[in-house]
């Protein structure tokens, strides 16, 4: 641990700055300060992703009570423990499910961490959102032989992709709209790769499968054409859908696809999970192995003062941009 970096608590209280949305399009970097509990953890924080789904509190399209401090995929090191803390001592590396973490410290409960191993760098342990993907693999089933799916290769889909390439799938088809994102979607896995502008998806399914659509479809655009996309692919009887992202807003949808196969549709929302730190463990070793290759997916990286940038970066859909994180330090 830097010594030269840690602030030391102040009247028994931590002090950290913190961002916090104060109105649609703004953010500000406040002085604050937290305490711990017996079963709290101090942790200076390394960097946190950018989010999409917080991104719309950032927008205003999500409603929210104002101001709301953000950032919820953290990593960092331990710098202080509470007085009943057995598993974490300072010096530990750690990520897990704490907010609010756009901050030079925060505060996360002992239960909620896993440790980052020595060989994976802080700023690839974003582990919160690799335990969605976790949360939505399980509930995809995938089975030796299906034929699957994946619409929309951002941050997420890519992930998914990488997760589902080591199943031993008869086809594994990734959909985007972006030739650059596809590019990745083939290195990380994807046996085919479709792009609607000048792809007949549905006629390519068709041939890809033989006639009987997909077994799974993970759908990950965030917009109501891309999950029509998905449920027009799936095979009769059962085949499994997966939402592994929701759009920002209100949004209409038509669930005949849905209805007419007898799909499993499945939300892979953290409510989903019933072992939030076990997944956390599962995703933490599929970052350590390599299955999700962070080094390629993280592309920008901003300070903390400038997450405002980072956040227009990110829902502008910039091209090369496919992850970006918060560095506070």
């Amino acid at each position: 641990m830097d010594n030269r970096t840690w602030r030391m608590p102040v009247a028994g209280k931590i002090q950290t700055r913190v961002a916090q949305i104060i109105e649609p399009r703004k953010i500000e970097v406040v002085e604050s300060s937290f305490e711990l509990g017996p079963h709290d953890v101090a942790v200076k924080v390394a960097a946190v992703g950018i989010c999409s789904w917080e991104s719309g509190f950032y927008t205003g399209e999500r409603p929210t009570a104002l101001p709301r401090p953000i950032g919820h995929e953290p990593s960092g090191t331990v710098v202080e423990v509470g007085s009943e803390v057995t598993m974490w001592k300072p010096g530990d590396r750690v990520a897990g499910l704490f907010s609010p973490a756009f901050a030079t410290y925060a505060k996360a409960e002992d239960t909620m961490l896993v440790r980052v191993p020595d060989h994976v760098a802080l700023e690839h342990a974003i582990v919160e959102p690799a335990k969605c993907i976790v949360t939505g693999l399980r509930a995809a089933r995938p089975e030796f032989g299906d034929h699957a799916l994946v619409v929309g290769c951002g941050f997420m889909g890519l992930m998914c992709v990488a997760g589902l390439a080591g199943h031993a799938l008869a086809s594994l088809t990734a959909v985007d709209m972006l030739d650059e994102r596809l590019d990745l979607a083939k290195q990380f896995g994807a046996t085919v790769t479709l792009n609607p502008k000048r792809d007949d998806v549905q006629a390519r399914i068709k041939e890809i499968t033989d006639g009987r659509g997909v077994d799974v479809a993970m759908e990950a655009s965030t917009v109501p054409a891309g999950l029509m996309t998905a449920s027009r692919a799936l095979r009769r009887g059962r085949p499994k859908m997966v939402m592994v992202t929701t759009p920002i807003g209100p949004a209409t949808y038509d669930l005949m696809g849905f209805i007419a196969t007898g799909a499993e549709v499945h939300f892979a929302e953290p409510a989903h999970c019933l072992d939030q730190r076990d997944e956390l463990r599962r995703a933490m070793d599929a970052i350590a192995r390599g299955t999700f290759p962070m080094d390629k997916l993280i592309t920008h990286r901003w300070g903390l003062d400038e997450i405002g940038k980072g956040t227009d970066v990110a829902m502008a859909r910039t091209p090369g941009y496919i992850k970006g994180i918060i560095v506070p330090a």
